[in-house]
Parts: structure tokens; sequence; C-alpha cells
């Protein structure tokens, strides 16, 4: 079991807790979160699948925002099924992929950032202003719409 998930969902009493071994697994690091990435074929614009990686990047880059690499693995897909597989194919991030990124961070993440409320306004600039990953605009939107989550 992953112990800080299991924190918050409920404590394990002391004697059913000796019955488990715990075996801490860090989150992937930038790199392989990459490689996970690619391997899932989402059929994504390359910049797209970048901005992406960065906002895995800036959650890892504090250990008050760090998860594991799930939540962001399923952005790809809540994207390339967003975009239709009718669609032409993508070439670049407009402003409509980005509005698209921002909401499939909200529904993947949403929930988690209401647990990292003090960290938020270091988290948006380092996913705004040193990643690049989304603009201002729609970081302040999930901020916002993330309150209507918890």
């Amino acid at each position: 079991y992953n112990a800080l998930d299991a924190q918050r969902v409920f404590r394990f009493g002391h004697a059913l807790g000796r019955r488990f071994l715990r075996v801490p697994i860090p989150a992937a690091d930038v790199e392989r979160f990459r490689i996970a990435l690619l391997g899932q074929d989402s059929g994504l614009p390359e910049p797209l699948l970048d901005a992406i990686v960065a906002i895995y990047a800036a959650h890892l880059a504090n250990s008050m925002t760090t998860l594991g690499p799930a939540l962001f693995l399923r952005m790809a897909d809540y994207i390339a099924a967003g975009v239709g597989t009718d669609a032409e194919p993508l070439t670049g991030v407009s402003q409509v992929d980005r509005e698209l990124l921002a909401e499939a961070y909200l529904v993947n993440v949403g929930t988690w950032l209401r647990e990292m409320e003090d960290e938020l306004p270091s988290l948006g600039r380092a996913i705004v202003e040193e990643h690049h990953a989304l603009g201002q605009s729609e970081w302040e939107w999930i901020v916002e719409m993330s309150r209507v989550l918890s």
C-alpha cells in the first residue's frame, strides 16, 4: 500500500500494520516519466507532451507537491479524447490545446491541489513562469475550479 494515501483514507491499527511490509516507492524522475508518457503513443504533438512533462517536473521539484506519475499520464489520454480521433494531426500547442491541457490537469490533479493550498503560489510560478506549461489565465482558472472539487 501507499503509506501517504493510507493515512489520508484510514489509519491502520498497530496490530494490522505489523502484518504489512512498508516499501517506500518514490515518484519517477522526470526522464522516466517522459519515457512512460511517450510509450503511451497518444498521438499528441511533442510540444503538448513537453507541457505535460513540465507540469510533472514542477510538482516533482517540491516535496510538498510531489505526486506519482499516474495522474499525469492520464492527462494525455484525456487530451487525446478531447481532440478526437478524426481531427487533423496536431502540430503545436494552440490556445484550445492549452485550455484542454488545463482541463486535463484539473480533472486528474484538482482534488490533490486542495491538499496543497499553501504551496499553490510557488507551484503556479513554476508551472507558468519557469516551465511555461500553462498561461497565467489557465492557472488561475485551475485554482478557482479546484476549490469546487474539494
